[in-house]
């Protein structure tokens, strides 16, 4: 799962998931959202992600978030830290732009500092504006499979989606997921459990993609696969946040 999504038939030899065409669709989807959330607020909804240092893949990544949000119509800035910054200042920083009038969602881009201790960070999120769902109450509810669950984490609600615009079913399927990283191999486990997999097993490994391409009825190419996917899941859950308070006012 680390490389992407491998769905299995008969007849083998992989045919790819292309993740391009259904995050485009769905972004159109989200734009028309967010536009009648917009009218509805009085004003864009609005996503503030925390950077923390200067690491090159993060800041691809949040890039990647601002662009896909400027397509849409969400209005994203970007609160940039030293990597110096201490726990309590992180803390504190995360509390405030929570309470911010026009922060619907925030996202602490992962992975933190070393001296950073990110559990308790992502536990100062308020769990309503929690876009990335890695908010204890989030991931327990998540882990509980309780109704009205607030977020799936945004690479396990991509993968799902990515499955589903493409005709895959996986209810009562035989699923494994490889790699139990607690921000995406335990969250995707969580996730297709919810959505009805019969058998789950969570393994430490990755995908040889040449070897198992060969035998797996569909595959996620890397790049263009499941990443596009993540990006289109992050304005889902922002457009979310959005939902729940306007719902709250």
């Amino acid at each position: 799962m680390c490389q992407g999504l491998l769905a299995r038939s008969l007849t083998g030899r992989g045919a790819p998931l292309d993740g391009l065409g259904p995050a485009a669709a769905w972004t159109t989807e989200l734009a028309a959202e967010a536009d009648s959330l917009r009218r509805a607020l009085g004003r864009p909804p609005g996503l503030a992600i925390v950077l923390v240092g200067n690491r090159l893949d993060s800041q691809l990544y949040v890039q990647r978030k601002l662009e896909a949000c400027a397509k849409v119509g969400i209005r994203a800035s970007v609160d940039r830290l030293p990597a110096a910054v201490g726990q309590a200042d992180l803390e504190a920083r995360v509390r405030a732009l929570c309470s911010a009038a026009a922060v619907d969602g925030l996202i602490v881009q992962l992975p933190l500092p070393p001296h950073i201790n990110a559990a308790v960070v992502l536990s100062a999120l308020e769990p309503a504006k929690d876009v990335d769902g890695y908010h204890p109450l989030n991931l327990g509810q998540l882990l509980l499979q309780a109704p009205g669950s607030m977020f799936v984490p945004c690479a396990a609600l991509g993968c799902l989606e990515l499955l589903k615009r493409s005709g895959v079913d996986v209810r009562g399927k035989t699923a494994a997921v490889l790699g139990d990283s607690s921000t995406v191999g335990l969250p995707i486990a969580l996730a297709l459990r919810s959505s009805g997999v019969g058998t789950l097993t969570l393994v430490v490994g990755d995908v040889n993609f040449a070897s198992v391409s060969q035998v797996a009825g569909a595959i996620t190419p890397v790049p263009g696969g499941v990443g596009p996917m993540t990006v289109a899941a992050v304005l889902h859950n922002t457009l979310q946040t959005a939902r729940l308070r306007l719902a709250a006012c």
